[in-house]
This record gives C-alpha cells, sequence and structure tokens, in this order.
C-alpha cells in the first residue's frame, strides 16, 4: 500500500503494518526530529503499530517540522503524516525520546501547538506521555513537562496504560482524580506524584507523595518470540532510506561500562531466526535492502544463518554494528558477497589497559585479525570508534590510540595499492558521557581543557598518516549531553532557555550552570542520591559499584553465560 503524507517533497511511503486505527480517541505519536530522522528510528514504528491496534484507537504520527531543503522549523506547529491534524488537537500526546540531543526539539514542539510547557500549567487533556531509551534511563529531565512517562518496553505494558487513558478521557478532566487512577500502572512514572530536593547545588533526593511507589520498575519482555519487531513502514527519505529494519536481539550479554545496553536493557533476548527470515522475505518484493538492529547483532546464536539466509534471498543486509570478535572470514565473505563495502571497527579503548577498564573483551591482536579479514575481503572503507576522558586514561594510552590507528592503516595499505585506489580510515573520537545504570555513572566528565590536548596529541600523530580523518563532538554537544543523561529536574530550566534562545546552547549555558551550581566535571559520590534511583532497572547498585572497583584496577569482567543459566550476578535475572 502506498500513500502520500505530510512530509518535505511529499515521497511517498509504502504501509507494511496496520492502519492508523479508526477510534475515536486520537494519538499523536511524535518524534523530536525531522521526519527524515524519526523514520529512521526502529522503535518509533513499531509503537505506532502497537497504538494503532488498539481498540478505540487511531494513532498518527507527528514529525519536528522542516522547510523543503530539511531544514528544521521549530515555531510551525506539527501536524501530523495521516490527517494533517495540528499536534494541539490530540486527546493523548505520545513523545518517543530516545536521545537527550533530541529533548530541546521536544520543548520547541509543544511551543508551537500553542500549549503549557509545563505539564503543572495544563488543563488534565491534552495528556502528554514520554518513553524510549533515554526516558527509561533517567526521566528526570524532562519530568516537569510530561504528565506521565513510560520506563521500559512499550510491548510489556503501554497497551495496558493507554486503555486506561482512553477510559478516563472519557469520564474526568480531573488531574488528581487521573493521577490516582494512573498510579498503579506498572511502568508508569508520574512526576506530580513526587517531591524532588537540592542541597548546595547537588541532588538530595525524590520524594513520593501518598499513594505515589517509592520506585517505578522497567518493563520488559520475557520472550520476544510473540512480538516481532520490524519496520511497519518504507519510507523513501528517512536517513536509511527504504530500508527494511528487522531487530535481531534486545539487551547485550557484553557488558562494556560505558554502554547502557548491558545494563538497563538486559537482560539479553534474541528473535528466532526462522521468523526473522520470514518478516524479511515478505518485505523483499518491496525493497531488498535489509538492516539488522540490536546492540551487537552479531551476539544472535544464529547470526551467521541469519545472514546467509538473507544474501540467498537477495537482500543486501547491512548490520548496525559488529563486534570485532564477530568478524570471521566467514561473516566478513557474507556481507561483502550482501554488497557492503564499508565497515567498522569499535576498539574503543586505544591500550590494553583502557580496553580492559571498558571490558571490551579483546585485545590488539584480535583488532588487527580483524583488520586483516576486512582487507582480504576488499572492504576499503573503515571507521574506527574509539573514546577519550576514560576513567584512569594516561598519556600514553593516546599514543597508543594513535598506533592503534597506524597499525590498521598498514593492514590496508597493500590492499588499496594492488586496487589502484586508496580507502579511507575514518576515527570517530567520542568522549565519555557517563551514563546512568552503568558501572561509570558516578564517573566525572573529564574537563575540557584535558579532553582538548588529547585530541590535539591524535590529532598530529594521525596528521602525518594519509587517507585518515578524525571525527570528535564539540564541547558543547557533550556538555549538553551530559546534563540531560544525569541531570535532575533543573535541568528542564536549561532546556527551556535554550528553547527561549532559539536553540543557541552557548547563551544560556554558562548562566544555567552558575545558577545551579552544578560542576559537571566532579564526580558523583557512591552511595549519595541519584536523580535516577527511582527507576528500577533491574541491575542492582552494588553490582555497578563493583564493577567501577574492577575498572579501576584493569580488570575486564566475562559476559552473560549462554542461556544466562546459572547467571545471578548483576540483578536483573
Amino acid at each position: 500500500m502506498n500513500r502520500r503524507g505530510a512530509r518535505p517533497g511529499g515521497a511517498a511511503e509504502r504501509l507494511l503494518g496496520a492502519a492508523p486505527g479508526e477510534g475515536h480517541f486520537a494519538i499523536g505519536l511524535c518524534f523530536p526530529n525531522t521526519y527524515r530522522v524519526g523514520m529512521a528510528n526502529l522503535g518509533l514504528q513499531v509503537v505506532a503499530g502497537l497504538l494503532a491496534a488498539l481498540p478505540g484507537c487511531r494513532c498518527e504520527r507527528l514529525f519536528l517540522p522542516a522547510d523543503g531543503g530539511g531544514r528544521p522549523r521549530p515555531a510551525v506547529e506539527p501536524r501530523s503524516v495521516e490527517s494533517g491534524r495540528p499536534l494541539s488537537r490530540f486527546d493523548l500526546i505520545c513523545f518517543s525520546a530516545p536521545f537527550e540531543a533530541d529533548y530541546l526539539h521536544i520543548v520547541e514542539m509543544v511551543r508551537a501547538a500553542g500549549l503549557a510547557v509545563r505539564a503543572a500549567d495544563r488543563p488534565a487533556w491534552p495528556l502528554l506521555l514520554a518513553g524510549s531509551t533515554g526516558v527509561s534511563l533517567n526521566p528526570e529531565p524532562l519530568a516537569p513537562f510530561f504528565d506521565a512517562l513510560f520506563l521500559g518496553e512499550a510491548e510489556a505494558a503501554l497497551p495496558e496504560v493507554v486503555a486506561r487513558l482512553r477510559a478516563l478521557h472519557a469520564t474526568t478532566a480531573d488531574r488528581e482524580v487521573i493521577g490516582r487512577e494512573l498510579a498503579d500502572l506498572p511502568g508508569l512514572y508520574l512526576p506530580a506524584g513526587y517531591i524532588g530536593e537540592t542541597r548546595a547545588g547537588r541532588f538530595a533526593g525524590l520524594t513520593p507523595r501518598p499513594a505515589f511507589p517509592a520506585r517505578v520498575a522497567r518493563q520488559w519482555l520475557r520472550d520476544l518470540t510473540p512480538y516481532p519487531t520490524h519496520s511497519r513502514y518504507l519510507p523513501a527519505d528517512s536517513v536509511f532510506g527504504d530500508m527494511f529494519l528487522l531487530e535481531t536481539s534486545r539487551g547485550c550479554p557484553r557488558q562494556c561500562r560505558f554502554c547502557t545496553a548491558g545494563y538497563a536493557d538486559n537482560p539479553p533476548r534474541h528473535h528466532p531466526v526462522a521468523r526473522l527470515l520470514a518478516e524479511a522475505e515478505a518485505a523483499l518484493p518491496f525493497t531488498r535492502r535489509v538492516g539488522l538492529v540490536a546492540p551487537s547483532p552479531g551476539d544472535h546464536p544464529d547470526f551467521l544463518a541469519l545472514v546467509e539466509g538473507l544474501v540467498a534471498r537477495g537482500a543486501t543486509v547491512s548490520p548496525s554494528s559488529i563486534r570485532i570478535d564477530h568478524l570471521t572470514p566467514e561473516v566478513v565473505d557474507v556481507l561483502v558477497r550482501s554488497g557492503n563495502r564499508s565497515l567498522t571497527l569499535a576498539p574503543e579503548g586505544g591500550s590494553e589497559w583502557l580496553r580492559r577498564v571498558v571490558s571490551k573483551g579483546f585485545d590488539e591482536g584480535q583488532i588487527l585479525a580483524a583488520a586483516d579479514t576486512l582487507a582480504n575481503a576488499g572492504i576499503d572503507r573503515v571507521k574506527l570508534y574509539l573514546m577519550v576522558g576514560l576513567p584512569g586514561e594516561r598519556d600514553a594510552d593516546v599514543e597508543a590510540m594513535a598506533a592503534l590507528v597506524a597499525a590498521v592503516r598498514e593492514r590496508f595499505l597493500p590492499h588499496w595499492q594492488r586496487a589502484g585506489h586508496a580507502g579511507a580510515i575514518t576515527v570517530s573520537l567520542n568522549q565519555l558521557i557517563p551514563k546512568p545504570h552503568t558501572p561509570f555513572q558516578w564517573a566525572p566528565l573529564e574537563p575540557f581543557a584535558q579532553v582538548a590536548a588529547k585530541v590535539a596529541t591524535l590529532r598530529g600523530r594521525l596528521a602525518r598518516l594519509g587517507n585518515v580523518e578524525l571525527d570528535c563532538e564539540g564541547e558543547t554537544t557533550v556538555a549538553v549531553e551530559a546534563i540531560l543523561a544525569r541531570g535532575d529536574r533543573r535541568a528542564a530550566d536549561l532546556l527551556e532557555a535554550a528553547a527561549a534562545a532559539g536553540g543557541r546552547w552557548r547563551k544560556v549555558l554558562p548562566a544555567w550552570l552558575a545558577a545551579t551550581g552544578i560542576d559537571l566535571h566532579a564526580p558523583l559520590e557512591v552511595g549519595a542520591p541519584l536523580p535516577w534511583d527511582h527507576v528500577e532497572a533491574g541491575v542492582v547498585s552494588p553490582y555497578l559499584a563493583r564493577e567501577a572497583h574492577r575498572a579501576s584496577l584493569g580488570k575486564a569482567s566475562s559476559p552473560c553465560p549462554p542461556g544466562l543459566v546459572g547467571c545471578h550476578k548483576c540483578g536483573v535475572c
């Protein structure tokens, strides 16, 4: 089924899942970025299908408006793709908010709709609800804006939440009544039911009002088998074009200490390969491009059989990432036969010490062996993911990072020369931004002057090499993401100020830091209250503290055992 919607250029999209639904309870599902970006998000597509299938509901999608050139227009009220209905005309407004970088657009979209940004200043309806990864990690920076925030995987409990909201919409507009009726729902955090406190510039705790739980448990599916997770739409003009996105797994057994996937998204679970192949086969008449989505698709126990099966059916397969120790000659061969000419290596740490600190689980020999495998297979463009500002990082580690890039390049040079053209290595260097529910959640954000000195050293070393490019984020971007990742409700003031300043963070950030007394570069005290303590993610804090201590000793930890048999160390299982 093809149709055109309210997007820049009006390009057609193919509908693969349920229609929007024909009920009277109107749900506006919003992504706080443009259509091109939002429709590349598999989570949004899955939730759209989930909500559209609910009895009595109609779900329509809305995005940050953009002009014909794709440039955002934050002052324009969003209108839905399906009918052009303005955002302010929906009964329930749901935001999918996976990335902190998009939180500003939430404020902009609500303002442009003519609605009060703060929940306390709005009437009961339309009710504003948010969910997705960022919200589930730490909802507090967004808490003043939303009536409710859903923590966890939507399929596990969101239908029950929406059914309750639909019933309440038909009977009451009393905010107090609505709050009481929602307080017992699993996974639903109601910010008005909690009082936040700060002392001497630090978060001091969150106190629940009577009838509200002290902690809200993240909701997750024990078994993925009944829940197909794939594209519901094939848009022509998204970031990934008409690629069919197919989730292979959730969670990650590796537990790299900087990454939330191995902690707040666990336990690791996999979709059955037979169903994955059947779902992809149903989409192949409309597109040959299949994207495999997971924190680490290669951890699927039948990964090679899955990729071989897709290629045998004529698909071009693009995995979201591949761990270095999964890049065997057999895997690389089938990916190249599928049409891949560029792949990614993610050492993260430049030295053996730092790879043990973050618990990557492989050494330099494996990294270079993977580079050899890629080069021998004809891959000529490689991206290297590396990190700076890790706990315990030394100047020698930066030198080791440069040496590692040079060694990887050496593996590719003979193949480039034989092919008669130069390939390219792009080094993506990211500063550690400590995230909630990980062992590094207490770690300081390294001072920007120190990071700048390390980047300058690395840039100088890499400048001597040909065909190597270095990309890294600016300090303002890092500072804002760090605030929104670990912030409390005071971060909402920063978001409002930035929206009023037209998104100019540099204009408002210094004044906000001065007013709050927050030191971005100070470590958080282990045992002190954290803004996300009320989120019961599953992983217990003592385990995270032990892992942080092991990191300080440069000791890696073992991944989750196959089948999770007999493992209870982190608290999730």
